[in-house]
């Protein structure tokens, strides 16, 4: 089978990842896979950026998306230059039996021209967020507007802009939006795929209800790189305590608004002991220095390396996940095949994979007394976190294993195209 997937990065972020890995499995099974990305972050064969196949001059490109920035931040309008536009006229899109859609927001697609990337090949959309049923944003939270209409949206206009994913206009046009993308979802025969039950269940009452198909599949892990491992050898190896208690916070940038992390710092402030605790910290961060003042700190910055993921997960005691709103976050995942417990706030998929008492803790979300309340209680019980982390693992083999996602998604495909024929 000949498939080509798009997204906005190649391997950055959770969504990228989730994109690659499946790349790289398809190719081992001997599938033709191959990406279209705005951002290649990395060098590889079968890998694209869009801005490869634009035949323009590249005075003419720079002159497009600076006025094409400009529009886009003003009015709110999806940028009218798209390199995405000449994927339709590219060989790879050509040869390809289906095309899997990932992220297509961030401003590098037209999502105007969706109907005629459905008419011309089968179309397989895995939502990550919700952004596909909104008039703007990637999470709703509280709103409900994207059921009926968006309009006035919260998170443009009112106080929730430093919120919003992704960056908000200057102009609210969430109602054009919403209703332009529910006109050309009427025009496209689209099968779409989520990983959580909750993202589901979301697509079930929007815009997308009358998909060709609406279908979950967990995301994948390759439960032979995360996988448990010695850990009193891992944490001499990175120089850390061995006797101390260690916890681990990862994020593709930590000062994410979203992911929490100020509510994990002032959790860790109500334990008896919290200079006792020795933080582990992955991703970008721009945050100030003194928000992470008297804490043991260890910031490993951006890591890719999936094998060293896997050491600093089974270096740690547990996972914390303080996210405000999420779908089926990798890190999750990878934390669980790894066989560490995990402390989040029950939003979103997150109530999905974590079994309290079993695999982890879930707290209300926001809510830090009991966050701290569960980081403590299961630090405190060593029997308790050697239960847990075999829960974790047993839950990781038998449901998220990275192979039982590639079959699924191979089912989808062969669905997709047998409903064209």
């Amino acid at each position: 089978m000949n498939i080509l997937q798009i997204s906005s990065n190649a391997i950055t972020g959770g969504a990228a990842r989730v994109m690659y890995r499946l790349h790289h499995g398809f190719r081992k099974r001997g599938h033709h896979a191959t990406i279209f990305a705005q951002w290649r972050e990395i060098d590889e064969e079968n890998i694209y950026c869009i801005g490869q196949i634009d035949d323009r001059s590249r005075s003419a490109n720079r002159i497009a998306r600076v006025a094409a920035r400009i529009a886009d931040k003003a009015i709110g309008e999806t940028r009218f230059y798209h390199a995405t536009s000449r994927i339709l006229d590219s060989a790879l899109f050509k040869s390809a039996d289906v095309i899997q859609f990932h992220n297509l927001h961030g401003g590098f697609f037209n999502y105007k021209i969706i109907s005629e990337f459905a008419a011309a090949k089968p179309i397989v959309w895995t939502l990550h967020d919700m952004w596909a049923f909104t008039g703007h944003c990637a999470y709703a939270y509280d709103c409900m507007r994207w059921q009926t209409g968006c309009h006035t949206c919260p998170q443009i206009r009112g106080d929730r802009r430093q919120w919003a994913e992704p960056t908000p206009t200057w102009m609210d046009r969430s109602a054009q939006n919403w209703q332009r993308k529910q006109t050309l979802y009427h025009q496209s025969q689209l099968h779409i795929v989520t990983p959580s039950e909750w993202l589901r269940n979301l697509v079930s009452m929007s815009i997308l209800s009358d998909a060709a198909s609406i279908r979950g599949i967990p995301n994948g892990i390759d439960i032979d790189t995360f996988r448990p491992l010695d850990r009193l050898q891992i944490r001499r190896e990175l120089h850390l305590p061995a006797n101390a208690s260690v916890i681990l916070f990862s994020a593709d940038r930590i000062e994410s608004r979203r992911k929490g992390f100020p509510l994990l710092l002032q959790a860790l402030q109500r334990l008896k002991t919290p200079e006792s605790i020795v933080l582990l910290t992955v991703g970008h961060n721009r945050m100030h220095k003194s928000a992470l003042q008297g804490f043991q700190r260890r910031d490993f910055g951006r890591v890719d390396d999936e094998a060293q993921l896997a050491r600093l997960y089974n270096a740690a005691d547990l996972f914390i996940l303080p996210s405000l709103a999420d779908n089926q976050p990798l890190v999750l995942l990878e934390s669980l095949a790894c066989g560490t417990p995990v402390v989040a706030f029950a939003v979103g998929g997150i109530p999905e994979m974590i079994e309290p008492e079993r695999t982890g803790f879930l707290a209300s979300p926001g809510d830090v007394a009991e966050l701290a309340v569960g980081i403590e209680t299961i630090l405190a019980e060593d029997d308790l976190r050697a239960r847990m982390r075999q829960n974790c693992r047993d839950l990781a083999v038998h449901k998220y294993d990275l192979e039982m996602q590639i079959d699924h998604y191979l089912a989808v495909y062969e669905q997709a195209i047998t409903m064209r024929d």
